[in-house]
């Protein structure tokens, strides 16, 4: 009898992170991980308990690329860097973008921790300081709403020729910009 194959718990993620990609969430299945690597499922089961902590770690992943995808932005604006990480990431994974943003399901709470990571990128613009964490927080949503609606159209092909990159971030620019300023007009008005 063959010795069975040992593969490691990043090795795991990796393959399954892809089907996540390429066939989304419902797809991934021990059995198919297992397929994939040409062994039996018992490598992965010595890694993980059942299917449900593999897409655990798969979200993980995909937390840790989108931190590093933002982290790579330098615009010195770190709201502009956090809607440029957030199309570019979307365009380089647009099924697990759309699955992670759009899908309600228990699997997908570690959101929250990229939304700190988030809000706490933002405290760091000394134009934002003069909003309380509340005031913040409907700033971020606002943003949200502008850069997952431009993410998706990113994606779709009838937008192709239209939304390049730099039109995309310029898109970004401005109407943040817009809505930072109208933000700000209206706290000094003690309208918000």
């Amino acid at each position: 009898m063959p010795p069975k194959s040992k593969y490691s718990k990043e090795q795991l993620v990796d393959v399954a992170f892809a089907i996540a990609c390429k066939e989304g969430f419902d797809s991934i299945t021990i059995r198919k991980v297992a397929e994939q690597l040409g062994s039996s499922i018992a490598p992965i089961y010595v890694n993980f308990k059942d299917v449900g902590e593999l897409k655990h770690e798969i979200v993980l992943k995909a937390i840790s690329l989108t931190k590093e995808i933002i982290a790579e932005q330098n615009s010195g604006d770190p709201f502009l860097d956090v809607g440029i990480g957030s199309v570019i990431f979307a365009k380089k994974y647009p099924l697990l973008y759309e699955e992670l943003v759009f899908k309600s399901n228990d699997v997908y709470k570690e959101q929250l921790e990229t939304n700190e990571y988030v809000f706490n990128r933002l405290k760091q613009n000394s134009e934002l300081m003069q909003f309380d964490d509340d005031k913040l927080r409907l700033l971020l949503i606002k943003m949200q709403a502008l850069q997952a609606g431009l993410s998706l159209m990113a994606r779709k092909e009838q937008y192709s020729n239209i939304l390049s990159d730099e039109l995309i971030f310029k898109i970004l620019d401005d109407t943040g910009r817009d809505v930072i300023d109208g933000m700000i007009k209206r706290n000094q008005g003690g309208l918000i």
